[in-house]
């Protein structure tokens, strides 16, 4: 065999071919010194690195091919039949027991669980089957190569605050065959069917706002958990207890206007009714100091706190119809223990933010609520409110309860129509 080329440059040589002369060095020492590698041959039991896997997609998507899920994890499963009926088990058992939640990876979601927990199922089901089982360490290596996209929720203990996603948790964590698991899915996907009705009423309302911004607003509010505000804060570690500084975050996010808001309130005052309004219309002049007036319809959802559901709320509103500010105000109250929605998502960010660091005074607070909700297209203040107007004394004395069954719904069309007729005598 020749080793030696002349009239050939090495450097060219390295430059032409995009190899170092290191290694070329290499190649040029063993073929001296006699020594060779044989590449491995490929069967139905080799495997591949996972750096090489890792652009499995992209190769064939450049041949016109898209792999989904399973196809590229069957690229990196092992050809053994332990590994093989561990995979099986997890796709069968996630499908039991997953939330398929509609989401931008496709993910699909658990409930907080550790690993060892459900692989002790894992276990248990194959030795009623008497199939050998995987280690505990294969079995998470499993989890992590082939089913990245399962993923155990942080921070939820059960299916948001609803009794009756808590009640089907339960069951399906506590009933082991497949026929319950598959009637408790069930059972909970009609229940998904009635609060996502809501969720996509939500939705259209927002988009409206977004695509039709001089027509549409829409506004959604909320506050951060109590427990998750109090200064000063040491990380995961306990407060100071009584002696800690509390406080209140109520968040208005108004969507398509590049405002997100957040009220924050101190023991000098309650978190009542009279915050929650205040919020809203403080959102409102906002909106009008920036724009000139409102858009024709206001879109407004909040959730079930008792600080939402008071009666000066509905009097509030049709004040403002009444005043001519808007044509049309829509006052959403979204479904109880399903009112997680962009505006928590917020919170959830900061919390991750902080959770970990150290925060001594509200301005230190302050700025890092700001450092972590503020984006390029969206800026977020922090506005601290020390006193505020009595709204609901001032509603209160303007609100009619006689028509309160119109709210509630404790009565028949009917009778509210004769209570109605009732009061338009008196007047």
């Amino acid at each position: 065999m020749k080793t030696r080329v002349s009239g050939v440059c090495k450097d060219c040589f390295c430059n032409v071919y995009g190899v170092s002369p290191s290694h070329v060095d290499m190649v040029v020492r063993e073929l001296k010194t006699g020594t060779t590698n044989s590449s491995q041959v490929f069967s139905d039991h080799s495997t591949s690195p996972l750096a090489v896997l890792a652009g499995l997609r992209r190769v064939a998507k450049s041949f016109g091919i898209h792999l989904t899920k399973r196809q590229v994890a069957a690229a990196k499963l092992p050809n053994s039949p332990v590994v093989l009926s561990a995979y099986g088990w997890m796709l069968d058992h996630f499908k039991l027991v997953g939330d398929y939640q509609p989401n931008l990876g496709g993910e699909i979601h658990l409930e907080p669980r550790h690993i060892v927990e459900i692989y002790r199922e894992y276990t248990l089901d194959l030795q009623h089957a008497e199939i050998p089982a995987v280690s505990v360490d294969q079995f998470a290596s499993i989890w992590t190569n082939c089913l990245p996209y399962v993923k155990i929720r942080e921070f939820k203990a059960v299916t948001g605050k609803c009794q009756c996603c808590a009640d089907l948790s339960t069951l399906r964590r506590t009933h082991k065959s497949q026929m319950d698991r598959e009637y408790v899915t069930t059972m909970h996907a009609l229940h998904r069917s009635a609060y996502m009705g809501e969720r996509a009423a939500y939705a259209e309302r927002r988009n409206k706002a977004i695509m039709q911004k001089s027509s549409f607003m829409s506004c959604i509010s909320d506050g951060m958990a109590q427990n998750h505000c109090i200064l000063p804060h040491f990380g995961n570690q306990n407060s100071w207890g009584a002696d800690s500084l509390p406080q209140h975050l109520q968040g208005v996010l108004n969507h398509n206007r590049g405002i997100i808001i957040i009220y924050r309130t101190f023991h000098t005052v309650n978190n009542c009714s009279n915050v929650a309004m205040h919020c809203f219309l403080d959102t409102l002049q906002k909106t009008i100091n920036a724009e000139g007036k409102l858009p024709d319809t206001v879109f407004y959802q909040i959730d079930g706190g008792p600080e939402n559901t008071a009666y000066c709320w509905f009097a509030l509103c049709e004040l403002i119809v009444a005043r001519r500010l808007c044509k049309r105000l829509v006052l959403t109250r979204l479904m109880v223990g399903h009112t997680h929605e962009d505006i928590d998502s917020k919170y959830g960010t900061l919390w991750k933010k902080i959770r970990s660091k150290y925060v001594y005074t509200p301005q230190q607070y302050k700025d890092h609520i700001e450092s972590a909700l503020s984006t390029k297209k969206s800026r977020c203040t922090v506005e601290d409110l020390f006193a505020i107007p009595d709204y609901k004394k001032l509603l209160d004395a303007h609100t009619d309860r006689r028509l309160n069954a119109q709210i509630k719904g404790e009565k028949t069309s009917q009778k509210i129509e004769a209570e109605w007729k009732k009061v338009q005598k008196q007047w």
